[in-house]
């Protein structure tokens, strides 16, 4: 391949559900295949819950050690690799609160689904981080969006910040020019990494590269992916502009475009394994109105599927199959929390991440299978582990004094310990009687918490398995999917003032939601005023 080839990689277009992970992966088998060694070939994706899926996919398809898949990356990682930077250079928490505290900010981060979107509650911040990920000056980017913002004052906190990052707190705060000292500097944020790397004289090639999800990429993030590729013999480009869900923080959508236009070589994934022919109609009335989406014609599943609109979900039947629950905010997904426990169902909510909460707590949760499993027989065997959990939920009434104490030290100094039932009644005060009811020994348990748990047990839900059920933002549940999927069409106050304004983001948002449907998709229709409309 000469250079100009390098330029334009072949672009890879995957509508929900198509494949375009499992392309890749197939892709990747033909090289190895043609004698291209697993370190010769990167593939990058824009979430670390997305590149450990692919890890996890690529290792039992091809046999290879996860280990070796150190190029299988998000691009963060990947930049700080190269730049010889670990973990302790990058900007931590305590180093923002120290931030805010010299330059009297108000900062508090966080990262949005462990994708590298920090979001920052501190205005000024915002506008910086906003100015590098689109690459553009911080003055021109303060004309563009700021409305309330004192320049002068910005200026002053984007010096404040460069000079903290460059020299450390220690130096930053008493004005000395020492040696640094170890874990305080130099540090760089998430962004850095990216523009460090472009603006550097960082490469490495590959015979082969990989960009999965790339419609959601940054201006910057962009740059850098140019530059791998154009140091690289061979590149794909797997995307889905429709399903570009977060211009909020900055994705370049229209150099995914662009990107598609100027590709020589164009593959059209063009058959969903995914979306049922009922939930495609909705699909694709919804992307119709998505502009980019014109040239572009998929089919759905060969199965039929189901699409109902609902006033609620407090009848619906939750028995069976897989359900995903999702709000276009945390207040609509909370308030589908509060029905989800009067209908005594076993749910879990997506945090950030990749973390969930569940609606049992870990320790309850955990308590009960312990007793289960030592219900099972006298002489059933659990790790002493659980037993020191156990034994915290257990009312005074049923363990001895002192008895609670005598299996945290036992677990302390016997950590791989077994213990039966016979063996608590026996030398850990253990008073309750085998067969025992869980309900009746675990008193410390709240009496609302306890018939939560016990509804579910008439129900037959099973504690030791997952939950079927998951409750999530729309954006939080990019590349998921479930047998049912239910979306609230709410979509609160702020997003309906930008809705009328600019439609199209929304229209991505819903895209995305009810693509995430294998079977049936339940629509509730609005509650208020402030509502996507199909």
């Amino acid at each position: 391949m000469n250079l100009l080839d390098r330029k334009h990689p072949t672009v890879v277009i995957g509508p929900p559900g198509t494949g375009k992970t499992t392309f890749i992966l197939d892709k990747i088998e033909e090289h190895l295949a043609n004698d291209v060694s697993i370190d010769e070939i990167a593939f990058f994706s824009f979430s670390n819950k997305a590149v450990d899926e692919a890890k996890q996919r690529a290792s039992e398809k091809f046999k290879i050690a996860s280990s070796r898949l150190e190029n299988f990356s998000t691009l963060h990682s990947f930049a700080l690799r190269q730049m010889g930077l670990t973990r302790e250079h990058i900007m931590s928490n305590n180093d923002w609160r120290n931030i805010s505290n010299e330059l009297r900010i108000n900062i508090n981060v966080s990262n949005d689904d462990d994708i590298f979107f920090n979001n920052y509650d501190d205005k000024y911040i915002h506008l910086i981080e906003k100015a590098k990920r689109r690459d553009v000056p911080l003055r021109d980017c303060w004309a563009m969006f700021a409305k309330d913002i004192i320049w002068h004052k910005l200026e002053y906190i984007d010096k404040g910040l460069k000079e903290y990052k460059s020299v450390g707190y220690e130096q930053f705060t008493s004005g000395t020019n020492g040696y640094l000292v170890k874990d305080q500097g130099p540090k760089v944020d998430f962004t850095d990494l990216i523009t460090n790397y472009v603006k550097g004289s960082f490469f490495k090639s590959f015979k082969v590269v990989f960009f999965d999800e790339s419609q959601d990429m940054s201006t910057i993030q962009w740059k850098m992916a140019e530059k791998i590729w154009s140091n690289s013999e061979k590149s794909y480009v797997a995307m889905d502009p429709n399903q570009a869900i977060y211009t909020w923080a900055d994705a370049d959508v229209s150099r995914a475009l662009q990107v598609k236009e100027e590709a020589k070589n164009l593959i059209v994934l063009d058959e969903s394994k995914r979306v049922p022919k009922k939930v495609w109609e909705i699909v694709n009335r919804v992307e119709e109105q998505i502009a980019s989406s014109r040239d572009i014609k998929w089919s759905p599943a060969n199965r039929d599927g189901s699409v109902e609109f609902i006033r609620g979900m407090f009848h619906l039947n939750m028995d069976e199959g897989s359900w995903l629950l999702m709000g276009r905010t945390r207040t609509i997904r909370d308030d589908m929390e509060e029905v989800m426990r009067k209908k005594n169902v076993f749910f879990r909510v997506k945090l950030k991440d990749s973390k969930y909460r569940y609606s049992i707590g870990t320790k309850e949760r955990n308590a009960i299978l312990t007793w289960k499993d030592l219900m099972r027989s006298e002489t059933n065997e659990v790790p002493i582990r659980l037993i020191e959990n156990l034994y915290k939920c257990l009312g005074k009434e049923f363990v001895a004094r002192g008895n609670k104490k005598l299996i945290a030290e036992q677990r302390k100094n016997f950590p791989d310990k077994k213990l039966s039932f016979n063996n608590l009644k026996d030398d850990f005060g253990l008073l309750a009687e085998f067969g025992t009811p869980w309900a009746e020994v675990m008193t410390t348990i709240n009496t609302e918490t306890k018939a939560y748990l016990e509804n579910l047990e008439t129900r037959g839900e099973n504690l030791a398995l997952e939950p079927r059920v998951t409750l999530s933002t729309i954006h939080q549940q990019k590349g998921g999917e479930a047998d049912n999927v239910v979306v609230s069409l709410d979509i609160g106050k702020m997003a309906y003032e930008e809705y009328r304004v600019n439609p199209v983001n929304e229209h991505r948002l819903f895209y995305v939601a009810f693509s995430r449907a294998k079977e049936n998709l339940y629509i509730i229709t609005p509650q208020s005023r402030e509502a996507y409309r199909i």
